[in-house]
């Protein structure tokens, strides 16, 4: 076709844009129903009317710009077979009409009525300028087109006319164009029909054989009541039947359950049913449902999916989770991810519960240091930069401490997640609180330790009955048979005397028995919370002669509110006897200092008494220190009673002393309590 302006050609057969020429400047008009758009059914079906071919438009077209649209009706043996179409573009109509060339003296306007609002709408620029009272109006019936032309020169009525014969003659060429190619070119058409018949026969043979070969179920049902059109093989094995039995009878009679009164269940795109196969054994089955016209009606190509070995495998990992997550509670694990490029941390649960921290809280690895208890913080870093390095580490204590100050212990177990290039991108693991554990622990070491010290006692205990009692006895028995072997007063008198004294001496030792025997099976103490400082104050009441005279000077640094929780009458035996050894074993050559000073160390309060005095060989004598009897100078008022008395009260309420002496330089004695 030679005339170019046209921008394009259609075949419509029934209405619907088939084939387009030039094919990417009009694939996006294909498909379009002509008959049943509101913009270009009227003018449509006046060209099936009339018979012949009607330009249609102005009209948007779908592959842009604005244009006109002739459309001439093809009819085969009387019946109306589709449109032949020629698409122009507005613009190169006009440019092509030449109007432009006679603007000097003449104005021009085209016009059309919309065939869908009814007004009369105008399409060259300048409509205001011209009055259409004073116009020549010329009619093209082939569209209802109006051409109104007035002229600047009235001696120029030939002139006048001339534009719109050339308009109207290209449009006769449109015409005669369209009609040489429908009526003049049939071989063309024909071998066209052809061709796309081939194409739709091959699609027709390729789809078929994907129709029986599938590795899943098709079906194809009637709209209205499920009823089957075509079944494939896998369709027929899945339900154990046969493709003309399953044809007597409808899809729906086959699911079980609600969804088998869902007369619009083929309508969803996907839906999952229970079909019940021809032995009564249930499957599950997703329905991909897709809707196809055709002269026959609405009917839908469904594809059936078996999903039942996927539906067994959901349940158990259903029945999986609950039984993890019953785990979890159970056992109070709770798990965290860290993406180590984003900073972005993911907690459970149960991690917010540990720290004490609340869900609104931005997590961020700042915020988990700052949780680290000070004195395990180099061992989590330490820790944590190997994991990053790529390495496996077994499961780790760490102290943490949450948002109510309270020290929790956690047993942590991390992995790495590394990507491709052998980078760590992430850290993940969880964390269970051992707090219970860890205190049920301490508390069976405490008992262990008391098991033994008791079991030391004892053999102390049973040492002293055996050594002590049996060396008073046995003066006593000396002094007896010497008694009996004496006849003078003097000698009886003497010996009565000694007997007295070895008397004496067995009287004190079984009061101090008593009193270890009295502190040993008292389990039932009472405590209250007491202030140190109060009673240290009284003890240093007591001992004040002794201070002044033997001009001591003492330091203490105890808060006023410091509190433990003891025995007042065990805590003051207590502070007597360790400030009064203090100031017995001062050095003679220096003035005694005595520094008495609180603190709080982890979960124990420490009492500390330092002094400057003689000090211990703790080489020598460190085992024997708190024994009883144990004296380690010449000092006449040394039982070796004191600290072992003290000792026993310190330890039957949970708690503990320790040492540091050197010879010639002082001792300091540690005093923990709970």
């Amino acid at each position: 076709m030679k005339l170019s302006m046209a921008f394009g050609v259609q075949l419509v057969p029934n209405g619907v844009i088939k084939y387009v020429y030039p094919f990417e400047e009009n694939k996006a008009a294909l498909n379009l129903d002509v008959l049943n758009s509101a913009t270009t059914s009227k003018e449509a079906l006046k060209a099936i009317e009339r018979h012949k071919i009607y330009f249609a438009g102005p009209l948007q077209l779908k592959q842009g710009g604005v244009g006109i649209v002739g459309r001439l009706p093809v009819f085969i043996e009387n019946e109306f077979w589709g449109f032949s179409g020629v698409i122009i573009k507005l613009e190169r109509l006009i440019r092509n009409s030449g109007i432009s060339n006679f603007e000097e003296n003449y104005r021009f306007q085209l016009s059309k009525v919309n065939p869908v609002s009814g007004k009369e709408e105008f399409f060259l620029e300048g409509a205001e300028d011209i009055n259409l009272a004073e116009t020549e109006k010329i009619t093209i019936e082939d569209g209802d087109w109006n051409i109104y032309i007035s002229s600047l020169n009235e001696h120029e009525a030939f002139n006048a006319t001339l534009p719109v014969l050339i308009l109207g003659f290209l449009l006769a060429c449109v015409c005669a164009t369209i009609t040489v190619l429908v009526f003049k070119r049939p071989g063309e058409l024909q071998q066209l029909v052809e061709v796309q018949t081939g194409k739709l026969l091959t699609s027709e043979l390729k789809f078929k054989a994907i129709f029986d070969q599938a590795g899943l179920g098709i079906v194809h049902l009637t709209a209205d009541h499920g009823k089957f059109i075509e079944v494939n093989k896998r369709f027929c094995d899945k339900l154990m039947l046969t493709a003309s039995e399953l044809k007597e009878r409808n899809f729906f009679e086959f699911i079980e359950g609600d969804a088998a009164l869902d007369k619009n269940l083929l309508e969803h795109q996907k839906v999952e049913v229970k079909l019940i196969r021809n032995d009564g054994m249930p499957i599950y089955v997703r329905l991909t449902n897709s809707p196809f016209s055709s002269k026959k009606g609405l009917s839908y190509i469904t594809i059936v999916e078996d999903i039942t070995e996927k539906k067994k495998t959901r349940q158990h990992l259903k029945e999986l989770k609950t039984r993890m997550e019953m785990a979890i509670r159970v056992s109070k694990l709770a798990y965290w991810e860290w993406n180590v490029e984003t900073d972005e941390i993911t907690w459970s649960a149960r991690m917010y519960e540990i720290f004490g921290v609340s869900k609104d809280q931005e997590l961020g690895s700042s915020l988990v240091l700052s949780h680290v208890y000070p004195k395990d913080l180099k061992k989590y870093k330490r820790y944590t930069k190997r994991l990053l390095e790529g390495d496996t580490l077994k499961p780790y204590e760490v102290r943490i401490h949450n948002t109510n100050g309270g020290i929790i212990y956690i047993l942590a177990h991390v992995e790495s997640e590394i990507n491709e290039k052998g980078k760590v991108i992430k850290l993940k693991g969880s964390l269970l609180d051992v707090s219970k554990e860890k205190r049920a622990e301490k508390e069976l070491n405490h008992s262990y330790k008391l098991v033994l010290e008791q079991n030391k006692r004892l053999l102390n205990f049973s040492y002293i009955i055996s050594h002590n009692l049996r060396s008073h006895s046995s003066n006593i028995q000396a002094l007896l048979n010497l008694l009996g072997s004496t006849s003078v007063d003097e000698e009886q008198k003497e010996m009565l005397n000694m007997l007295t004294s070895v008397s004496k001496s067995l009287d004190e030792t079984l009061y101090d028995l008593n009193d270890v025997v009295n502190i040993q099976k008292n389990t039932t103490i009472s405590t209250e919370p007491l202030l140190v400082k109060k009673y240290v104050d009284r003890v240093l009441s007591v001992l004040s002669s002794q201070i002044r005279s033997k001009k001591v000077k003492i330091t203490l640094a105890i808060p006023e509110e410091a509190k433990i929780n003891f025995n007042p009458a065990y805590f003051e035996s207590i502070l007597l006897n360790f400030i009064s050894n203090a100031i017995r074993y001062r050095h003679p050559e220096r003035i005694p200092e005595i520094t008495i000073r609180f603190e709080i160390e982890e979960e124990l309060k420490k009492l500390s008494i330092q002094d400057n005095g003689i000090g211990i060989d703790l080489s020598k004598y460190g085992e024997k220190l708190f024994g009883m009897y144990k004296t380690f100078t010449d000092h006449p008022d040394s039982r070796g009673m004191g600290l072992f008395m003290s000792k026993s009260q310190l330890e039957v309420l949970g708690g503990k002393v320790s040492v540091e002496s050197e010879v010639g330089k002082g001792s300091t004695f540690t005093l923990y309590f709970k």
